[in-house]
Formats: structure tokens, C-alpha cells, sequence
């Protein structure tokens, strides 16, 4: 579990009050006689803490992040070891590698024109998002599986680095 320092506001209750956003916490004293708090996870948020070592595949993060199949059904076999998270093309050219899943809020023709390029694995469109119905008819034809969440771009990051999805780094997958 991780722990964070206190700066936020912790009521009777023992919940957290932040912007709005309660979360259960615990306060614990830590080594150095500092106080934290100790968020409590939920059951879900448990059972993906563990990372995984082997590559997953395009049907496993549909899984993972309850996403739509908006096209490429065929081609959720794929294989997915990095994934890059952005909303601009040009740092999606300059950083993210071949083979990557794009992550992106972006519903223009450029992302996809973008995935062609990149040669990326997959494209998941976060927020519950949909590109148009002709850009989906496109896409089929480069035959690159096209995915929709309803998780934000962080919680879509983290869920896939939990489960051990790499981000790319200058370009290069590792």
C-alpha cells in the first residue's frame, strides 16, 4: 500500500476531503514521527496491484479497462508490451516507437492517420470518446483495432502500467 503525507483535510470520520473527492484513509505514524495516511484501496484496485512480466494481449486491456470494440475485432490477438498516453501528434511521432498502443482523448482523422505511420498496435480512445462513423470505416480498411473507455487518460495509464504495459521512452520500446 502506498502512503502519502498529510495536506490534506481528515474529518471525524477518518475520511479524506480533497477538492471535493472523499477518499477513506487510515492515519498512521511513520518512522521518522511523521503522520501519513493510508488510503484504502477497494477490492478491484487490490487485485491489480500485482505486475505482470509477460506481454498481454488487445483482449486482455479491453478487459482491463471495460472498453468498447469500436473496430479491428479481428485483431485483439495482438500483442502489447508498451503503450504511450498523449493528446499531441507531434510527441506521438517523436516518442512513441512502433508496436505501441496509443492512448489519446483525440477523436480527429489525425490520430489514426498518426497510428498508420507509428504502425501502432491499437488505438483506445479515453473518456468514453468515439471517433465518426467514417472514420471507423476507414480505420477498418488499415485494419487497426480501435478501443473506447470510460476511464480518463491517468486511470487508463495506470491500469495499464499496473498490469504490466511499459510507456516508451525517446522513441524506443524497451
Amino acid at each position: 500500500m502506498s502512503f502519502c503525507r498529510i495536506r490534506h483535510v481528515v474529518n471525524r470520520s477518518g475520511r479524506k476531503r480533497c477538492n471535493g473527492v472523499v477518499a477513506p484513509l487510515r492515519v498512521v505514524y511513520m518512522k521518522d514521527h511523521s503522520m501519513a495516511c493510508k488510503y484504502d484501496r477497494t477490492e478491484k484496485e487490490r487485485k491489480i496491484r500485482g505486475r505482470r512480466t509477460e506481454a498481454m494481449t488487445l483482449k486482455e486491456v479491453q478487459e482491463i479497462l471495460g472498453a468498447d470494440v469500436l473496430c479491428g475485432e479481428q485483431s485483439l490477438d495482438r500483442e502489447v508490451t508498451t503503450a504511450f498516453a498523449c493528446d499531441l501528434i507531434s510527441e506521438m511521432l517523436a516518442f512513441a516507437g512502433s508496436q505501441t498502443l496509443l492512448i489519446t482523448s483525440l477523436t480527429n482523422p489525425h490520430v489514426i492517420h498518426t497510428a498508420e505511420v507509428m504502425d501502432a498496435i491499437g488505438v483506445v480512445f479515453v473518456g468514453g470518446k468515439k471517433p465518426s462513423e467514417d472514420i471507423i470505416v476507414n480505420v477498418n480498411r488499415a485494419n487497426i483495432p480501435l478501443l473506447s473507455t470510460p476511464y480518463l487518460l491517468y486511470k487508463c495509464s495506470g491500469l495499464l502500467y499496473c498490469n504490466g504495459i511499459e510507456g516508451c521512452k525517446r522513441g524506443f520500446t524497451e
